[in-house]
């Protein structure tokens, strides 16, 4: 279940057993799910709730790549508590800060360490952790390791590589659970490079069977 917790004045204070502990203004929050974890360290200003909650993650066996988004995606969801948008919408409310270390928490715990180790690869559905974090593997090409796009959600390196090679192209590929585009560093190809690519794999295909065909006459 999710780590419950709460603010008291300034301090973060666990309404269980959370691994939290106060020490000249920060605090070494430890989350863990299935195996896996992460102490994620948050420091307080004396400026504090009008400057945000500084993040650090201190110890963890998730994927580097992984870990990093964590903490960049927290690290903006702070920002965002206390720096005003930079477009806003006719009858948007003025903004205010917010205390930025709850919002924060709940992500880091909620939606990344408890979410993450059962979450399911988005083509083949099965699980993509391996249930012991000691055969995670951190071979950015091997078939088993796990990718994360923008909308948040993962795939197999080898399930997400065959389909955004696989047609139909138009419009870019999507994501197959919301729909939304998918956006990668490893897969940069336009719809239109992807469709010659994949045109020109077949006719390869199509001639090395050919040539099979008459070896075998």
């Amino acid at each position: 279940s999710f780590l419950g917790l709460c603010l008291h004045g300034e301090a973060v204070v666990s309404t269980q057993s959370t691994g939290i502990r106060q020490k000249t203004g920060s605090f070494t929050v430890k989350a863990h799910q299935n195996g896996y974890f992460m102490a994620i360290k948050l420091t307080i200003s004396d400026n504090y709730p009008t400057m945000e909650v500084l993040v650090e993650n201190k110890d963890t066996n998730f994927p580097k790549d992984l870990a990093e988004m964590f903490i960049r995606q927290s690290v903006e969801l702070a920002r965002r508590c206390v720096v005003p948008p930079a477009i806003t919408k006719k009858g948007d409310p003025p903004f205010k800060v917010k205390q930025s270390i709850l919002p924060v928490s709940e992500y880091l715990i909620r939606d990344c360490i408890k979410y993450y180790p059962t979450a399911r690869c988005s083509i083949c559905e099965e699980q993509a952790f391996p249930l012991d974090p000691k055969n995670v593997t951190q071979n950015i090409r091997h078939p088993q390791y796990v990718e994360y796009v923008y909308c948040s959600h993962v795939f197999h390196h080898k399930c997400l590589d065959t389909y955004m090679k696989t047609p139909p192209f138009k419009d870019g590929k999507k994501c197959p659970i919301c729909g939304k585009r998918i956006f990668h560093e490893k897969w940069k190809e336009t719809p239109q490079l992807a469709e010659q690519r994949w045109a020109y794999k077949q006719a390869k295909d199509r001639e090395l069977a050919e040539v099979s065909d008459f070896m075998e006459i």
